[in-house]
């Protein structure tokens, strides 16, 4: 498992970024199997940021625990 980073930048509220969030889980609620995520909405957010492509930081997880 990896989590994955993006980095972009974009004049767009941080809310309109959430609401994008919630319109996957309200989309979702009840077909959805995944843990994290937000791949559905990518296109949309791609659509929101300043540069063709964002930057993409993939990084391993070692430990996942819930507490």
């Amino acid at each position: 498992m990896f989590v994955q980073i993006n980095i972009s930048h974009s004049d767009v509220p941080i809310e309109e970024f959430m609401a994008l969030e919630d319109e996957f889980v309200k989309a979702t609620e009840g077909k959805a199997t995944i843990r994290r995520g937000i791949d559905q909405i990518a296109s949309k957010v791609m659509g929101m940021i300043k540069e063709d492509m964002p930057q993409f930081l993939n990084l391993e997880v070692k430990s996942d625990r819930t507490f």
